[in-house]
């Protein structure tokens, strides 16, 4: 009940005519409001800096219009007797030639960019408007060049020169990935390719790079028609850059590469605590196993060298051995353990990196290690013990940091416990 008193409340708030709900006037009078920024013969008008244009014909409300569409933020009340083209219900603006119509979208327009001229510090509503006059050939060259209408993925706002530059340093405009981040941000400064944010596609309103990098260079060339100087090169380096969307193949060369994480913390840091639990037995027991297979050949007889579980980031592996100092695991595969047979995969995962003893870091693992997988599971059979030890690390250092556990972690441990119960009670009585 209260929604719809506050929505019919909105819908008369700047009628002439008093309107009473509930024994109380909701109404306002446009001739008493002072806030009015612009105040003409056919309406008032209230410019703001964001939000929607909501249009009030003499007094009712019937649209609210994006600012980029209106050409600016804000209200607008026409006066008695200036009435605007309605649809059949009275509640959308028609799009007939209207002279009304015509001349308050003009004036706002006008509003919109004086603002955007004037203002020291522009909002995103007024700059979508901008960009929207960019696409339709209407903006300012002068003004396009002074605005920061492109953001990139450090998150810095860039002018146009600013992009241009970079183009024709790196030759390639590429979209900024969050699950390749480190990826874009060596991009970024080697210098192989221009890496702009998805934010900089919500502005310009467009779906893709090819679409906002089209945009550009036919306001480019349309501001070249009219001499308008810097417009030609602009074209020219829009035309030679190479668009590739997808940020791995934009720059192919920096692929491949591994990093240690700070100490992780929270969930992930309880499943690396399980991890560490099992890591000197894993290795030890892959040695072993080494030993074992390959006989008294050359090398064989260094001593065992505990290598550190840790958490990493790589665009290649989920697991990964230097061969020396660290077996690494992906901070994305800590987090995603939320199963037995999550764990069970992640020491899998973690065996088989081990298993061959030197470093996977320089190609992934082939067919082989995953034979030498089996044979070493047909031989020791201890992945369940491993897994359950895991799980039981897992658990105790989750309610330590009194982190939430995955509630099929915690059914398994509650079963594993009952059932070791219950084998210790049948050999006290045998």
């Amino acid at each position: 009940m209260l929604e719809e008193v506050r929505r019919l409340s909105d819908l008369v708030h700047c009628s002439t005519v008093p309107v009473i709900i509930n024994g109380r006037d909701v109404t306002t009078h446009p001739d008493t409001v002072r806030t009015w920024t612009h105040v003409t013969d056919e309406a008032w008008i209230q410019a703001k800096e964001h939000g929607p244009l909501k249009v009030y014909n003499m007094g009712t409300l019937v649209a609210e219009l994006s600012s980029y569409r209106a050409g600016c933020s804000g209200v607008v009340v026409t006066k008695p007797g200036h009435a605007l083209a309605l649809n059949m219900a009275r509640n959308d603006i028609l799009d007939a030639e209207d002279g009304l119509r015509r001349r308050l979208k003009r004036l706002l327009k006008e509003i919109g960019q004086e603002r955007t001229r004037s203002a020291t510090r522009l909002s995103e509503s007024d700059l979508r408007r901008f960009t929207a006059d960019v696409a339709t050939l209407n903006a300012d060259f002068e003004q396009y060049q002074k605005l920061r209408l492109f953001t990139d993925a450090a998150g810095k706002n860039l002018p146009i020169g600013r992009l241009i530059t970079s183009l024709q340093e790196t030759g390639v405009l590429t979209l900024h990935s969050a699950e390749h981040a480190s990826l874009s941000r060596r991009a970024m400064d080697n210098r192989l390719a221009t890496v702009l944010d998805v934010r900089t596609l919500e502005r310009w309103n467009v779906d893709s790079l090819d679409e906002l990098v089209g945009v550009l260079t036919r306001y480019s060339e349309h501001a070249w028609n009219f001499r308008v100087s810097g417009a030609y090169g602009h074209a020219q380096a829009l035309k030679a850059a190479r668009v590739e969307p997808d940020l791995t193949k934009a720059v192919p060369q920096l692929r491949g590469f591994y990093a240690l994480s700070p100490e992780v913390k929270g969930y992930p840091r309880a499943v690396m605590v399980g991890l560490r639990e099992i890591g000197r037995d894993v290795q030890m027991t892959a040695w072993r196993y080494r030993k074992e297979q390959d006989g008294p050949a050359p090398g064989l007889g260094r001593p065992f060298t505990e290598r550190r579980v840790k958490a990493g980031q790589s665009d290649l592996a989920d697991v990964w051995t230097d061969g020396e100092k660290n077996v690494v695991v992906h901070e994305s595969r800590l987090e995603g353990v939320k199963t037995v047979r999550d764990v069970e995969r992640l020491v899998l995962d973690v065996l088989q990196v081990v298993l061959p003893g030197g470093s996977t870091m320089v190609g992934a693992p082939d067919d082989t290690a995953a034979e030498t997988l089996v044979r070493f599971l047909e031989a020791e059979p201890r992945v369940t013990e491993w897994t359950l030890r895991v799980v039981r690390a897992l658990v105790g250092e989750a309610q330590r940091l009194n982190v939430k556990v995955p509630h099929r972690l915690l059914h398994l441990l509650g079963t594993a416990e009952g059932v070791e119960d219950q084998a210790e009670r049948v050999a006290v009585v045998n």
